[in-house]
């Protein structure tokens, strides 16, 4: 190197943002002023707002394109990737929001892939639930693949519940980013049955992938419609080619559905079985405790919650992040208490206050059972 010079850096890659909308005049602004943080070009594709969308879009400096909606939301995305001239894409729903620690995280990853050619796709975190009395505490996230490099091969796939398939290239994770679902009270509202209606569709039609049958059978649960759901849970688990987290994931859907139509010996097989798939996973555990604890079999409910204690975190699938945290130590403590085992119930309240918001209720269990550990006052003392 000449003296006097200095190594040239690689330049940051240009990152499209892809985005689907329909009437989202009250959230796009916001979420568009979030995104410029991150990418160099916004693409808005409207699939048939009524409201101020387009325009909210072009104030904002959004490419804004039109396409007519088809029950079809991977077609929708596959016509927004094909606007985008940028080498990576970001995509988002208008409903999503990317706060200033998340914005920094994914600025770092901006420079990360400017020096990882081989990389190809990057999962990030989705949290979409967060606890009522506190919104910043994320309750329950999975990842999701977030920035894909554009180029050959790169589609969208699923007419809802839609995944990015890429050809070759590495995928990584990044946690120092992630995506916030924060979707306003009424949203929920505006859209029961839509999902369904297009899963409906997509198995009446034929379709029987382990995909549209994992969330075809999802749909069907949440709307209590419990054993059409099993019959389509169980056409999904004779699949092989499923990972073991959402296999998991559906065998704990399927034990909800069993408990529903009163079936708790095969609800019971369900949860062992996921057992079985994962014993490094949290949630099963907890439930077949939870079986239990219902009941009041306390010495049957404290072995199950005490192996949730010690599953660790996963990186992958959907995450009850209460079930790594404080929620088995919650329920060990009150069977630990039940069980007279009074110094065990206090020391596994102490873990579940490092993490919980329920603060009160344990402070005064832990004061129940100071009480019981108290010695009884000598009767000759004065």
């Amino acid at each position: 190197m000449t003296s006097g010079t200095s190594a040239v850096r690689a330049s940051p890659p240009r990152w499209s943002l892809a985005m689907i909308v329909k009437n989202e005049a009250a959230l796009l602004g916001q979420l568009l002023e979030e995104a410029k943080a991150v990418c160099d070009e916004l693409v808005v594709v409207d699939t048939g707002s009524t409201d101020d969308t387009r325009s909210v879009a072009e104030q904002h400096g959004a490419k804004i394109f039109d396409f007519a909606w088809t029950d079809d939301f991977a077609a929708a995305r596959n016509f927004a990737l094909e606007q985008c001239t940028g080498q990576w894409m970001l995509w988002l729903d208008a409903d999503d929001r990317l706060p200033p620690a998340a914005r920094k995280g994914f600025v770092q990853l901006k420079q990360e892939l400017a020096r990882r050619s081989e990389v190809s796709v990057v999962m990030v975190p989705y949290r979409v639930a967060f606890a009522a009395d506190d919104p910043a505490h994320c309750t329950f996230s999975y990842e999701r693949e977030r920035v894909v490099r554009l180029g050959p091969g790169v589609r969208w796939a699923g007419a809802i519940h839609e995944v990015v398939v890429a050809a070759g290239g590495r995928t990584i994770r990044w946690p120092e980013a992630w995506v916030e679902h924060r979707p306003p009270p009424e949203r929920a509202e505006s859209k029961v049955g839509r999902n369904l209606r297009i899963l409906e569709k997509a198995y009446g039609e034929g379709d029987r992938t382990s995909r549209t049958l994992f969330y075809f059978g999802n749909e069907l649960r949440e709307h209590r419609r419990f054993q059409e759901a099993l019959d389509v849970y169980r056409q999904y688990l004779e699949h092989t080619d499923v990972v073991d987290w959402e296999r998991y994931s559906a065998l704990l859907h399927v034990s909800e559905c069993l408990g529903a139509l009163e079936r708790h010996d095969d609800k019971l097989g369900a949860l062992l079985d996921a057992v079985r798939l994962d014993s490094t996973r949290a949630e099963a555990f907890v439930r077949l405790g939870l079986h239990h604890y219902e009941r009041r079999q306390w010495p049957q409910a404290a072995p199950f919650f005490a192996a949730a204690t010690q599953a660790t975190r996963p990186a992958e699938g959907f995450i009850d992040e209460a079930h790594y945290s404080w929620v088995p130590w919650d329920y060990l403590s009150i069977c630990f208490s039940e069980l007279g085992r009074y110094q065990e119930a206090m020391d596994a309240t102490l873990r579940a206050l490092r993490t919980t918001n329920d603060r009160k209720r344990l402070f005064a269990n832990m004061e129940f059972y100071l009480n019981q550990l108290r010695p009884e006052s000598d009767p000759g003392s004065s």
